[in-house]
């Protein structure tokens, strides 16, 4: 049986049994790295660095007071896609297109991943990119490719790759989903550094129209990640921890040293609320509108978020300690 769904209102994080909730490593993770190696020779590789060197565009900094929302403690950096942020008020940026390679070894091509993602974190070579219904791609950050850009095509022909007018492209290398009676939704992951070993939270948004129109039972999940492989690990894995959340609307979560920290777009077309949460404790601070995905900047110590509503789209970073555990 799967376990409870549904708590109540800023109860605080509530433990379920996470045995319910295995995920298994998907073919993707044997079939995918070969065509990874044979486009390699037909497009250079382009470290992480190469790309924030080459950028093209520039963003435009936002104050405090532009921030939707006004949340306390912003940072003014902005960040989108491959950005460098050593001048603060002009970061620039280049994007990157996620592919999923196709096609043979001897002939082979990519695609654009299509899926809503609803949330990405990196960690060593990885990049975690969840899939609403099925769980997590895995792209290798590495592996990104500089590409063709004459012609506003994507794939692989005569030799020559494209994708779009992007000029670099990362693939992706594996997956992991979920099939079990009791699976996940993945709405949005985080990488916790705080743990040993480093994990990922993963999390799922319900509201009046999601899971099963049961507001409250969104569950997150802790995957350990193996530190030397940067992998979630076996070909059959269980989250550390599973927990109802007992929030609504949750749009992004992420957690340090035991506190968890939710963003919810309740109400709908209103103002976002940051939930703070331990076990059995729970605060609620002003947000931004219409937010996104969370993460915990551990080098630096904002908690960074996005929003998605027209005309105010914005990345932020706010300082941690506006934000104290309940």
């Amino acid at each position: 049986m799967c376990p409870t769904t549904t708590t109540t209102a800023g109860s605080g994080v509530v433990a379920i049994d996470r045995c319910a909730f295995p995920i298994e490593e998907a073919t993707t993770s044997s079939s995918l790295p070969p065509l990874v190696t044979a486009l390699e020779k037909l497009a250079p590789k382009a470290s992480t660095a190469a790309i924030l060197a080459d950028l093209n565009r520039t963003a435009t900094a936002a104050t405090a007071g532009l921030v939707p929302g006004a949340p306390p403690g912003v940072d003014v950096a902005v960040r989108l896609a491959f950005v460098d942020v050593t001048n603060p008020q002009a970061p620039t940026y280049r994007f990157a297109l996620l592919v999923e390679p196709t096609g043979t070894p001897q002939a082979p091509s990519f695609v654009p991943v299509t899926i809503h993602a609803g949330g990405l974190a990196w960690f060593g070579n990885y990049l975690y990119v969840v899939e609403t219904g099925r769980g997590f791609r895995v792209f290798d950050m590495t592996r990104a490719m500089q590409v063709a850009t004459d012609v506003d095509q994507i794939g692989c022909q005569a030799g020559v790759c494209r994708a779009g007018l992007y000029k670099y492209v990362v693939p992706q290398v594996g997956g992991y989903t979920s099939t079990k009676a009791c699976a996940p939704l993945f709405s949005y992951v985080a990488l916790d550094r705080s743990t040993t070993p480093p994990s990922l939270l993963s999390g799922e948004y319900c509201g009046g129209t999601a899971c099963a129109s049961q507001p409250l039972s969104g569950r997150a999940y802790r995957w350990p990640l193996d530190a030397t492989t940067g992998r979630i690990g076996a070909k059959t894995s269980w989250p550390s921890e599973a927990m109802l959340l007992g929030q609504t609307q949750v749009q992004g979560g992420a957690s340090r040293k035991g506190v968890y920290y939710l963003s919810s777009s309740a109400p709908a077309g209103g103002g976002g609320a940051l939930y703070r949460m331990r076990t059995g404790k729970s605060a609620t601070s002003t947000w931004l509108d219409s937010p996104e995905d969370l993460m915990v900047d551990e080098a630096n110590g904002p908690l960074w978020s996005l929003s998605e509503a027209a005309g105010k789209r914005v990345v932020a970073g706010m300082k941690l300690t506006s934000y104290p555990a309940p």
